[in-house]
């Protein structure tokens, strides 16, 4: 409502209700004529009483002009009551009409974003089922790069070479070739080696020795066996599994026992990329214990090699 129209609904409402006060006064003056003749009326009743022939009834002349005020009154406070009626309707009118239209434009503002609602939730699960595509996408992805880095492929291939220093010229007569069942290469767990159980054993397929009068240095590569391939090694082992091998012996029959080791390494190659060196440390050969432990002074994290001689002093 305007402020215009609140200041004449309320100068109007203020008109109608002097009407009625009016109107009121009117009737109350009209009615003491009526009072008056009643009054009049009564006193007639007990002069009957006396007289027999009782006074007529007589009415002061200033009812009589109370009664004409109070019509007067009365006319002009009902015109007032008329006149405020008329321009508070007229303004609750108007008012209601201007309420109901902004009443409707609200409802027409309210459908509008009642349906950009609806079509931004529609939009939003459009954008989150792609998110999702794209999450089930991106583990896919992580899959086959899981499956892609070289540490979490198979185990398809397993080559090896070592290379040790010896303080002996004194030899048995085993080709580490010929006779390669005696010189081999084994890899396994602590755990699982107790029971003689080996993840891997390679056989010598090349070999070369210089030596002066002193001392001798060795190189040996190793390969599978061809009847047994990869051993005990499973398809569910990945090249990082070797990181738990932390067993290696190096069945050497060509030194004879209390040899003394000096130094040397041994490398391993996984799928032809992947390589871990283990050291020989400084140790005397002794024969093949088939309860396989830990060297002295070094952990599973700390792997070293195991040289295994053959039982010839």
């Amino acid at each position: 409502m305007s402020a215009a129209d609140a200041s004449s609904l309320n100068f109007w409402s203020w008109v109608s209700l002097v009407g009625i006060i009016l109107v009121i006064v009117g009737v109350v003056l009209e009615g003491a004529e009526i009072l008056a003749w009643l009054l009049s009326w009564l006193r007639r009743k007990r002069s009957e009483i006396v007289w027999r022939q009782p006074p007529e009834v007589h009415i002061p002349k200033w009812v009589h002009i109370s009664d004409r005020i109070g019509w007067c009154i009365l006319l002009v406070g009902l015109a007032l009551e008329w006149m405020g009626h008329v321009d508070v309707e007229a303004i609750t009118s108007r008012e209601n009409r201007r309420v109901n239209s902004e009443l409707g434009k609200a409802l027409v503002i309210a459908g509008a974003a009642n349906e950009r609602a609806a079509r931004l939730e529609l939009e939003n699960l459009v954008l989150r089922s792609n998110v999702v595509a794209l999450e089930l996408n991106l583990i896919q992805v992580n899959s086959n790069v899981f499956r892609i880095e070289p540490l979490n492929r198979p185990i398809l291939s397993i080559t090896a070479s070592a290379w040790f220093t010896a303080r002996t010229t004194n030899f048995t007569n085993i080709d580490p070739v010929k006779d390669n069942s005696f010189v081999t290469l084994s890899f396994g767990v602590s755990e699982e080696v107790q029971t003689n159980y080996w993840k891997i054993q390679l056989r010598c397929r090349r070999f070369e020795k210089f030596n002066n009068s002193e001392f001798s240095f060795f190189v040996l590569e190793f390969g599978v066996e061809p009847s047994a391939l990869l051993h005990n090694v499973k398809e569910s082992d990945s090249v990082r599994t070797v990181d738990r091998w932390d067993i290696v012996f190096l069945q050497a029959f060509f030194l004879r026992l209390n040899t003394e080791i000096l130094r040397g390494q041994v490398t391993l190659i996984i799928n032809s990329t992947f390589k871990k060196t283990f050291e020989i440390l400084p140790q005397i050969t002794k024969l093949m214990d088939r309860s396989p432990r830990l060297m002295d002074g070094t952990t599973s994290n700390d792997v070293t090699v195991r040289i295994v001689s053959a039982p010839v002093p």
